[in-house]
């Protein structure tokens, strides 16, 4: 039993008695039948890959900008024993040959699994670039970290995926406040521009202006953090750059990339002077990107201006 308040979401009620239902009994099957979903893929004759056979397949054929996610599900019939450790691996192919590859994700199996119906899952994401693009997306299998040859057609395309592009800043922005610093091989930042009063249940918005040095492949968090004197956090910001709309590991070197991070404020907030301080850090260790200024800088974190 659940409570559902106006306009909120369904909690459960402490104690509440159960009523059950019934059972499910889930079995695995060495055969091969499973429910049918929506915009498979079903070859006349299923490709071969080592001791696998892909039985059906699915890519999303929306078209897509560069970043944005592209999800991609095999159905795989394990028809003979693994002997080693397996993995799948996808690369885009463009007009200029070779392009994107992703990290293997490992697929575990062992003899148990003989015969049995398996479906990975794929969350890929479309390669960077300038200008529109094709990309014929290639399934490879690497058992033992070496790629292993489909039969009977030595290579296997799921599909095609059309990337469009995005549109780039080129020329400095201007009207901005201007700053020198730079993160380690990621991005200089070249100015900044602040909207708001710091008062309090205010709210104030750091829009950064970065240019890109680089093309990087991690995608970098941004913090922004509003101190007071003591250092402690009244407030903050994190997301990757342009509200998650634009990742470092899109980016083309020399563009300009706009950067909004708005904070919002505690209603009781009390009168003083506060600092910005902002950096890069990679969210999957949370160790944060060395930055050079000749603004203070104190662990990897650039304090960009006092307010009010």
């Amino acid at each position: 039993f659940f409570t559902l308040p106006p306009g909120g979401s369904p909690s459960p009620l402490p104690d509440a008695p159960t009523v059950p239902l019934g059972e499910v009994d889930v079995r695995a099957t060495s055969r091969f039948h499973r429910a049918w979903l929506p915009r498979e893929t079903v070859p006349l004759i299923a490709p071969r890959v080592g001791p696998l056979r892909l039985r059906a397949w699915y890519l999303s054929d929306e078209p897509v900008r560069p970043g944005d996610p592209i999800r991609l599900e095999l159905v795989w019939e394990i028809v003979d024993v693994p002997r080693e450790d397996l993995g799948v691996q996808v690369r885009f192919w463009g007009r200029g040959g070779r392009g994107l590859l992703t990290r293997p994700q490992p697929l575990r199996l062992s003899e148990e699994d003989v015969g049995r119906i398996v479906r990975t899952v794929h969350d890929l994401r479309a390669p960077r670039g300038l200008g529109n693009h094709t990309y014929l997306v290639e399934v490879r299998m690497l058992a033992g970290g070496k790629q292993l040859v489909w039969l009977p057609t030595w290579r296997w395309v799921a599909g095609r995926v059309h990337v469009l592009d995005r549109p780039h800043i080129w020329t400095r922005p201007q009207n901005i406040l201007p700053v020198s610093a730079t993160w380690e091989g990621v991005a200089e930042l070249v100015g900044y521009d602040l909207e708001g009063q710091v008062r309090p249940g205010g709210r104030v918005t750091l829009t950064l202006w970065w240019q890109a040095l680089g093309e990087v492949e991690k995608s970098y968090k941004v913090f922004v953090h509003l101190i007071d004197t003591s250092g402690r956090i009244v407030a903050q910001h994190d997301s990757m750059p342009a509200l998650g709309n634009l990742p470092t590991d899109v980016w083309i070197s020399g563009e300009y990339i706009e950067d909004v991070h708005p904070l919002v404020l505690p209603p009781d907030l009390p009168e003083g002077r506060y600092t910005l301080r902002i950096g890069l850090y990679d969210p999957e260790t949370g160790e944060r990107v060395k930055v050079m200024s000749t603004l203070p800088v104190e662990d990897r974190a650039l304090f960009l201006t006092q307010i009010p």
